[in-house]
């Protein structure tokens, strides 16, 4: 239950894809003390589903029927991937910017000159999961955005970046599994992703300061 893409895979290769799962979570949790934190936010159930696409199997629904029991919506999911980058764009415009600038993700909102990078980062995001043959509920970038600035963002408003708490305890962040699989992919699939690569450069230096 990581942010990012990639990570499924990396279990897939050590434990193989019958033992591996992965997990979008789309809530928003502050850490009080060790062992125990504060759900900020919940924009949508926890998605959870076997890194092989087309099938739910049993454990994942187990596990995934604990998790809604214990209090925090959770189901299983048939596609994980599907889940995972349309977290990913999500990811992507929010957490490194607002955790560089210090600011909830709302603040990011308020401001022209911020609307216009993560309306970037977003045309960068979209580009590159297409060309990677990912499957989106979304056609086009315009279609995103108006999800993003409608829905996504107010029920997420008030929330600290997760990649600004880990900056604060001294943390490794996510940075390589979120804007960085995206400047890796964009390279790969010759689409160039400025935004995203300035993004993973400040806070590759926040994470040695």
């Amino acid at each position: 239950m990581q942010n990012g893409c990639g990570n499924v895979e990396q279990l897939a290769d050590e434990f193989g894809v019958e033992r591996s799962f992965g997990a979008r979570v789309i809530t928003g949790f502050e850490i009080e003390q060790p062992a125990r934190v504060t759900i900020t936010v919940s924009a949508d159930d926890v998605h959870i589903g076997s890194c092989r696409p087309g099938t739910i199997p049993a454990p994942a629904s187990a596990i995934a029927d604990a998790i809604d029991r214990a209090g925090l919506p959770c189901r299983a999911v048939s596609d994980v991937h599907r889940s995972l980058f349309a977290k990913l764009l999500y990811n992507c415009t929010l957490n490194p910017l607002g955790a560089f600038l210090g600011v909830n993700y709302g603040r990011l909102s308020e401001l022209a000159d911020t609307r216009q990078i993560m309306d970037r980062v977003i045309d960068e995001t979209f580009r590159v999961i297409s060309a990677m043959g990912a499957e989106l509920e979304w056609e086009t970038p315009e279609q995103y955005r108006k999800t993003f600035y409608d829905t996504l963002l107010p029920a997420t408003y008030d929330h600290r970046p997760s990649m600004l708490q880990d900056l604060e305890q001294g943390k490794p962040t996510e940075i390589e599994a979120l804007s960085g699989y995206v400047s890796r992919n964009g390279k790969t699939h010759g689409i160039e992703t400025p935004y995203c690569d300035l993004l993973c450069s400040l806070i590759r230096f926040r994470e040695q300061v």
